[in-house]
C-alpha cells in the first residue's frame, strides 16, 4: 500500500534532493510513496505566491500545511536536517500529530533498507574470465563466511566455467550470466538494476579476492555491526548522511615463494602478505545497500543523495581509496599473483590478448622487463608477513568441495 506523504520545506535541502533525478526515481517514486502535496511554512516567499515545484513528472503548488485534511496523510517528510527539530516543534504546536512527522532522508533510508524483506542477506557479484580453476573454492569459502547467493558474470571464458559451476546454478546458489567486452562496470550496474531488491547487502569483488572477518564472525553480522554503530552515532543523526556501503581495504598476498603453479586451495598455499601499511592496500572494494547505488565503478560506487560509503570505523570514504584502515573488522585478502608462473601468465594475458588468440604468447622485451621488476617487488614486499588467518577455513572448504 502506498504511503500518502507531504514533502515539507522548499529551501536548499529541497533543491539538493529534488534536483537529483536518481533520488526522485529510487527514493520517492519507486519506494511506496504517493506525494499528495508540497508544503512550506514561509507564506511570504512560497505559499502565498503560487510557487510551483516538480517531483518526477508531477507539478505541485506549494501550500500551507493547514490546507490538508490530516486524517488522509500518513507522513509529513521534512527536507531540512538542520532545522528538523524546530520545524517539528512548530508543526506540533499547530496541532499536527508528531508521530507522522519524519525527516525525509530517514524515511527514505527506512523504506529502502529496513522495511523490505529479502531473499538473501548477502550476495556477491563477480565478473570472471578463465579463472574456473579457483571458482569453487571462492564460492565455498564465501558460503561458509555468510554469503548466500552469487551473481557470476562470465566474460567469454574458454576454460569450462559454465560446466564447472553447473551444480551451483541448478541448486539456485549461483545466477550465471554470460557477459562480454570485459565490461566490469556494466556487469556491476546490471546486477544493481536487476537484483537490488533480492539482497539486503551486495558485495562486488574479483575471483582472486576473499572477504575476511578479522574476528572470524559471519560477514552479514559484521556488516550490520558496522552500519548499526554508524547509524546510532548522535553526530550522524544531526550532521552526516546514512550509510550506503562499506569500503573494505585490500591485503596484498604474495607468491609465498612458489615458483611454479601449485594445485590445491589458494587460501592454504598462499599465507604470506605485505605489511598493513603497504601503499597498494589503500584500494577498496565495496559491500553496499544496492537500492541506493546509482552508478558503479570497479573500486567505487556512487550513491543516491543522502548516502555515502564508510569505513569499518565509520569514516567517510569519498573515493576508491582509504588510507587509514586498521583491519579490526574486515579486509579483503587479494591473491593477485599466486606463484611466479601464474604471475607470468597474468602478464602475458593482460598485455597480449590478440596474440594469445593467435597462439602467440611471447612478450616484448619491454614487457618482460616490467614483469621481472614487478616480480622482484612482490617477492620483497608481499612475502613479508606469515598470516594464517584462513587456517580454520581450510578443512571446512576442503570438506565442502568433496
Amino acid at each position: 500500500m502506498l504511503n500518502k506523504v507531504i514533502i515539507y520545506g522548499i529551501g536548499n535541502s529541497f533543491k539538493e534532493y529534488f534536483e537529483d533525478a536518481d533520488f526522485i526515481e529510487s527514493g520517492i517514486l519507486t519506494n511506496g510513496m504517493d506525494v499528495v502535496g508540497v508544503c512550506d511554512g514561509n507564506r511570504e516567499y512560497f505559499v502565498g505566491g503560487g510557487t510551483e515545484v516538480t517531483i518526477g513528472s508531477k507539478k505541485y503548488i506549494v501550500q500551507d500545511i493547514s490546507e490538508f485534511e490530516q486524517t488522509t496523510i500518513d507522513f509529513i517528510l521534512i527536507t531540512s536536517k538542520r532545522y528538523f527539530n524546530e520545524i517539528k516543534e512548530d508543526l506540533v504546536d499547530k496541532g499536527i500529530d508528531g508521530g507522522k512527522i519524519c525527516l525525509l532522508i530517514d524515511f527514505v533510508w527506512y523504506k529502502l533498507f529496513q522495511e523490505s524483506t529479502y531473499k538473501y542477506k548477502l550476495s556477491l557479484v563477480l565478473i570472471i574470465r578463465d579463472e574456473a580453476e579457483y571458482i569453487k573454492e571462492w564460492i565455498e569459502y564465501h558460503r561458509l563466511a555468510g554469503a548466500e547467493h552469487f551473481y557470476i558474470y562470465d566474460d567469454e571464458s574458454s576454460d569450462g566455467l559454465c560446466d564447472r559451476i553447473k551444480d551451483y546454478t541448478e541448486k539456485g546458489i549461483v545466477t550465471y550470466i554470460p557477459w562480454s567486452n570485459a565490461d566490469q562496470r556494466g556487469a556491476y550496474k546490471h546486477a544493481v538494476q536487476n537484483f537490488k531488491w533480492d539482497s539486503k547487502y551486495m558485495g562486488f569483488i574479483d575471483a582472486d579476492e576473499f572477504i575476511v572477518s578479522i574476528e572470524q564472525k559471519m560477514l552479514p553480522d559484521v556488516i550490520e555491526e558496522i552500519m548499526d554503530k554508524y547509524e546510532k552515532n548522535p553526530y550522524r543523526k544531526r550532521y552526516l548522511m546514512h550509510c550506503g556501503g562499506i569500503g573494505i581495504n585490500w591485503r596484498m598476498y604474495g607468491t609465498s615463494n612458489h615458483k611454479v603453479h601449485v594445485n590445491g586451495l589458494v587460501i592454504e598455499n598462499y599465507m604470506y602478505r605485505a605489511d598493513d601499511d603497504y601503499y597498494e592496500n589503500v584500494h577498496i572494494k565495496s559491500i553496499v545497500n544496492p537500492r541506493v547505488v546509482v552508478d558503479c565503478s570497479i573500486h567505487k560506487m556512487s550513491y543516491m543523495k543522502g548516502f555515502q560509503c564508510i569505513s569499518e570505523n565509520g569514516s567517510c570514504i569519498p573515493d576508491s581509496f582509504f588510507f587509514d584502515s586498521k583491519y579490526h573488522k574486515l579486509c579483503i585478502n587479494h591473491y593477485y599473483c599466486k606463484s611466479e608462473e601464474d604471475l607470468l601468465k597474468k602478464f602475458i594475458r593482460g598485455w597480449t590478448l590478440e596474440r594469445i588468440a593467435k597462439k602467440d604468447i611471447s612478450m616484448s622485451q619491454e614487457r618482460m622487463e616490467a614483469y621481472t621488476k614487478r616480480l622482484e617487488h612482490i617477492k620483497e614486499a608481499w612475502n613479508k608477513n606469515y598470516d594464517p588467518i584462513m587456517k580454520d577455513f581450510i578443512p571446512l572448504v576442503k570438506k565442502a568441495l568433496e
